[in-house]
């Protein structure tokens, strides 16, 4: 009775009383506004300017309540109405069974582009107040010279504490709003509340961000709410409501242990003397064992408690109907949901066909200590070549800083990811976990140093990204020398092996010849480039990893996940490139590529143009690419155009992309989506 019948009431009985409060409070400085004997000019400005505020303040809160309400799927029936009605759309039925209804997923997402222009039209509503608000208050100061129609500067401050109150009462009725609408949902939708305006999530549907390619679920709505939170969600709490024996000071000294090494380390590296990092990571554990150690409200141990139970029925649910749930290879916040069978089709199907890998090792139940045994010859080989390399006492710090110890060393393992960027046709992406690898040392280590340098020779010829492709394209229309003309044809080439181009072989003879032709002196940073070819070389060739017991060793490129991989791809094409370059006909033509995306301008006939770029496909092989060639293209995140024989750009969506979704994150999601 005290939790869901009294709480209520007494919950609109404060709300009340602390109206009346805030009502009072106003009504005090609406008093001592009037003891100043202010003109009938200056008391119309007070109550014109509080309507305003109040109006200002009223669509803020407004906008607020319908964000919040979007995500928790609970719209009033007036929103929901005028989102149907925009949409010209019947409301989804309350029960949907597990088959994949195209239908059903065009009207949610007709529903989300229709909730864009309520949102927009809200957004809108608060900048109308505010212009209104702003241009009323400008003109009280106009007539300073006139006493009886200027605010003096103790009724401007008066009016300000009118505006403070009313803005305590608006969070007021927020908070209350809020408050009623969470509690009303854990008891339920009461069609009999002639009070409650929501809407029973159950008649509401978002466009969703999971994509589901299987009939074979049967997921409950809070289920299918977690999952379309993406895989950048994490439920909250779980390390308090943990299953193991450990008291919550052992849990936090075992977590802070980690943090602890990870001090030490940028502490040392900071040249901070011992006696002040001891104190320094005091501090910190002081305040760390603090935080941690508080206990959980009932509200959120609930949360916490509710949701890894969803988790868990989620797996069981996977597991017992042979599905697989994995995030999208397009690095979208974004869950693919299949059959399992046919995923694993997928896997071993490019597994058979790729040139990528290559078998070192076979592991089966009588050789399990294969793997230990492969990763300590492995690592003692790349210890023995980087001595080699190194073999001179000057280069003693660079030993120390690329020498792998056995210990710290895990033999990476691959997974695929699906990619659906082609409409009806899964295909998959292999990822290598390369964290703890051998070789991600090093690669990091080359990066960091070749890549200023590749930069900065690339530079005029690479777009980081589509922003700074358009800022370049404007600015190549700007010179006087500039070719776009109304007969000009726009070229695009895609690269579809970007990261996997030719064997390592040939890759460090480009290599090779590429720091040859950028460096004056053959040093960078005091290393020869003789011994950067030979790490580079080291590096290309253990990249081994692990898979369906298996060992193998990559022949072509290198994981993804290392940042040298896309240097060493740029590298190849900026060589590539050089088949165009070495053409007469594409000398002062606008040129450049963002990673695997290659633009440039033609003003020759058409035919000329397939002529070259069957060309350059035949001089290299290696390079796999499509090609787009018209007065109208898209590129990157943009269709380039001309209008009355000038150039124009739009913004371009791809239409096999979700919209409204966020980019994968690891980490701190709120950050990195902020």
């Amino acid at each position: 009775v005290q939790q869901h019948s009294i709480v209520p009431f007494a919950l609109k009985l404060n709300y009340k009383l602390t109206l009346w409060e805030y009502d009072y409070d106003d009504q005090l400085l609406q008093r001592e506004y009037f003891r100043y004997q202010p003109t009938e000019y200056q008391i119309e400005m007070a109550r014109l300017l509080q309507n305003l505020k109040y109006n200002y303040l009223q669509a803020k809160q407004e906008l607020i309540e319908v964000k919040k309400r979007i995500l928790c799927h609970r719209p009033t029936s007036s929103m929901l109405s005028n989102i149907v009605s925009s949409a010209s759309i019947s409301l989804i039925p309350t029960n949907i069974d597990g088959t994949v209804n195209e239908q059903i997923h065009k009207q949610q997402q007709e529903i989300t582009e229709s909730l864009k222009i309520v949102i927009t039209e809200t957004e809108n509503k608060i900048q109308e107040c505010k212009t209104l608000f702003d241009e009323t208050f400008e003109q009280v100061s106009i007539h300073e010279d006139n006493r009886n129609v200027a605010l003096t500067e103790k009724l401007v401050d008066l009016i300000y504490r009118r505006f403070y109150v009313l803005q305590k009462k608006m969070d007021c009725l927020h908070y209350y709003r809020t408050d009623l609408s969470v509690r009303r949902r854990r008891r339920g939708y009461n069609r009999y509340d002639t009070h409650n305006d929501e809407t029973p999530n159950t008649m509401f549907r978002f466009s969703p961000s999971m994509i589901i390619c299987t009939s074979r679920h049967a997921f409950t709505d809070e289920q299918l709410k977690l999952l379309n939170r993406g895989p950048t969600y994490v439920p909250p709490y779980q390390t308090y409501i943990s299953s193991t024996d450990q008291s919550t000071i052992e849990m936090i000294k075992k977590n802070f242990k980690l943090l602890q090494h990870h001090l030490t380390i940028l502490l040392t590296k900071s040249n901070v003397n011992m006696a002040q990092a001891m104190l320094i990571i005091k501090q910190i554990k002081d305040v760390y064992t603090l935080t941690f150690s508080r206990s959980l409200s009932s509200v959120m141990y609930q949360r916490a408690i509710y949701e890894r139970n969803l988790v868990d029925t989620i797996r069981a649910h996977l597991k017992s109907n042979g599905l697989i749930l994995r995030r999208t290879a397009d690095q979208r916040n974004v869950f693919y949901l299949g059959n399992r069978n046919d995923f694993e089709d997928k896997t071993n199907e490019y597994m058979k066909k790729t040139d990528i890998f290559e078998i070192c090792d076979d592991i089966n139940n009588e050789n399990l200590q294969v793997t230990r045994h492969y990763l300590v010859k492995k690592i003692k080989a790349f210890n023995d070549e980087l001595n080699i390399i190194f073999h001179d006492k000057k280069y003693k710090d660079f030993i120390e800083k690329l020498s792998i110890d056995t210990d710290k060393v895990e033999l990476p393992y691959l997974y695929f990811l699906p990619d659906v960027s082609q409409k009806n046709n899964l295909s998959v992406k292999p990822i290598v976990v390369m964290q703890r690898s051998a070789t991600s040392r090093l690669g990091q280590f080359l990066d960091q140093l070749l890549r200023p340098t590749v930069h900065r020779h690339m530079e005029y010829t690479t777009f980081l990204n589509g922003a700074d492709f358009i800022r370049k394209l404007n600015e190549y229309t700007t010179d006087k020398e500039h070719r776009i003309r109304s007969t000009t044809i726009f070229a695009s080439i895609s690269i579809s092996n970007f990261h996997a181009i030719v064997p390592h072989k040939t890759m460090l003879n480009v290599f090779k010849d590429f720091l040859n032709d950028c460096t004056i002196r053959p040093f960078i940073e005091d290393l020869h480039i003789n011994k950067i070819t030979h790490l580079t070389a080291l590096f290309l060739y253990h990249n081994h990893f692990y898979y369906n017991h298996k060992i193998y060793r990559f022949a072509k490129g290198s994981p993804t996940s290392l940042s040298y991989t896309q240097t060493l791809a740029n590298i190849y094409l900026y060589q590539w490139q050089k088949l165009f370059s070495r053409q007469t006909s594409i000398k002062n033509e606008f040129f450049g590529r963002c990673q695997n995306q290659l633009f440039f301008t033609w003003n020759e006939t058409e035919d000329e143009l397939r002529t070259l770029l069957n060309m350059v496909a035949s001089q290299d092989p290696n390079v796999i690419f499509d090609f787009e060639i018209g007065r109208r293209i898209q590129f990157l995140d943009a269709v380039i155009d001309k209008y009355e024989g000038e150039l124009a750009t739009t913004i371009y969506h791809n239409p096999k992309r979700q919209k409204y979704t966020l980019p994968y994150a690891i980490n701190n999601a709120k950050l990195a989506h902020s």
